[in-house]
């Protein structure tokens, strides 16, 4: 093969543990490219900042490009290690190369594509997926329940999404951090046993969760629900569990029969 045979072969850039932690940080178990026009490049980064708070690693081209590295290379290294990608939709969202290619990559490589519109519906390729209506109130729910539904992303994605939801839960610093955290997780349809171990031990552990009124089913000190973290456990095992107080405060056990 002559060298003008070479120039002409496509070729990915490589890349390691260095460029990953560049490109999506140092938390990046679930990692999300986000692709939109640059005219949208401010609601991206607000994205951004909302799959952060729930620990889960994005990439905005551009913002994330440090001056000093070739922008289309980061880029790509960005494609070939999501996983997802979420598509902003504006008005002009399809008349853009650059879009149209990151939707085709993630096609390529059979990458779930969860569509969010604002103010247009995909064309192309995915003009048959029915985009959620982006929210930027209901966003970490609307994303959390499209990353753990079985029918759009594969098990082995459905399990990490959930165990980063839940370290993320466990590091709960206040009372209203951990109800909405628990929110996310109300909302996923299965968990499995270590992760409901995890909740249960979460829960134990973090007076920030156990002290929550909402979250344990009591106020001032009287029992008056069921308490949301022993509804959804209840609702998923066929083990029941009950809040009781204890020495350290509330604490879910099995329930005695």
């Amino acid at each position: 093969m002559n060298n003008n045979s070479n120039m002409l072969m496509n070729k990915l850039p490589t890349f390691d543990d260095d460029d990953l932690t560049r490109v999506w940080g140092t938390s990046r178990d679930v990692r999300v490219f986000i692709s939109h026009r640059a005219s949208q490049k401010s609601e991206a980064t607000k994205i951004k900042q909302l799959l952060r708070e729930i620990g889960i690693s994005s990439f905005v081209a551009h913002e994330d490009i440090s001056p000093t590295e070739a922008w289309q290379k980061e880029i790509l290294i960005a494609l070939q290690s999501m996983d997802v990608l979420l598509a902003y939709i504006s008005d002009d969202f399809s008349s853009s190369s650059w879009t149209n290619q990151e939707v085709g990559f993630a096609l390529g490589k059979n990458i779930p594509i969860l569509p969010f519109a604002v103010g247009a519906n995909p064309e192309g390729f995915i003009s048959f997926m029915q985009a959620k209506k982006y929210t930027y109130n209901s966003f970490k729910k609307d994303i959390i329940g499209m990353l753990t539904n079985t029918r759009i992303v594969s098990r082995d994605l459905h399990r990490v999404v959930c165990d980063v939801i839940i370290s993320h839960f466990s590091d709960s610093y206040s009372f209203a951090t951990a109800s909405s955290i628990f929110e996310l997780i109300e909302n996923v349809e299965y968990l499995e046993q270590h992760q409901i171990r995890s909740i249960i031990d979460a829960f134990n552990a973090n007076d920030q969760i156990h002290g929550s009124d909402s979250l344990n089913g009591y106020r001032y000190g009287k029992k008056v629900s069921e308490g949301r973290v022993c509804q959804k456990l209840n609702e998923l095992t066929a083990a029941k569990f009950e809040v009781v107080l204890g020495l350290r405060g509330y604490m879910i056990q099995k329930k005695s029969v």
